[in-house]
């Protein structure tokens, strides 16, 4: 067993993420190929699974610094559990952010001065964050010429290129063509230019 203290400000869901990533560490130094994480944060457990969207730059580092960890071992899951279930973790949580002098000559307890994410890459990402906006829970990017564009993922993405392309509005239109009637469209995703290149060299008819 072994229990962190954080010198700096970290939410719960911070906390929650460094005790992840804390324990993953010491399990790769330690030597261990399958590894089963169980946690009772439910919310990091579906953001690191895939389950629910990382809100915000912070916590997306701290999603992505845990995927790469786990990416690390031969197997690895990460499971989540009911909090009941979870005394042991708790109590040593507290004996970490309350450094309480009974319990530290029983049990290691390492200090950790910065985060575990690096900080240029959260300002990166904070810039990049403010490019876009939520409304009514569906997400949108800042346009400079167009009004806010609806993001959407791959597959829609791929869905929506099939239909300008080929549909009552397309006249099979070449990739960079392509990717800017999406554009005016009002929609848009991180890979849509790519995508729209790639779908046109598929189009047997182009």
């Amino acid at each position: 067993m072994s229990a962190i203290h954080l010198k700096f400000y970290a939410t719960n869901n911070d906390a929650e993420y460094e005790a992840l990533i804390n324990g993953l560490k010491l399990a790769l130094e330690v030597g261990v190929v399958n590894l089963i994480v169980r946690s009772d944060s439910e919310l990091v457990v579906n953001q690191v699974n895939g389950g629910f969207q990382a809100r915000g730059p912070r916590t997306e580092l701290y999603m992505r610094c845990a995927r790469r960890l786990l990416g690390k071992f031969s197997s690895a899951r990460l499971e989540s559990v009911p909090r009941e279930e979870n005394s042991n973790a708790d109590a040593l949580a507290k004996t970490g952010s309350q450094m309480d002098s009974v319990q530290l000559g029983q049990i290691p307890l390492g200090i950790q001065e910065v985060p575990s994410i690096p900080q240029v890459e959260a300002r990166r990402l904070r810039y990049q964050a403010a490019k876009y906006v939520e409304y009514d829970g569906v997400l949108y990017k800042r346009g400079f010429n167009q009004p806010l564009l609806r993001c959407v993922d791959r597959e829609e993405g791929n869905y929506i290129l099939r239909e300008v392309h080929e549909g009552i509005c397309g006249n099979h239109s070449g990739g960079g063509s392509l990717a800017f009637k999406v554009l005016r469209q009002g929609y848009y995703w991180p890979t849509m230019r790519e995508d729209a290149f790639n779908f046109v060299r598929a189009c047997d008819h182009c």
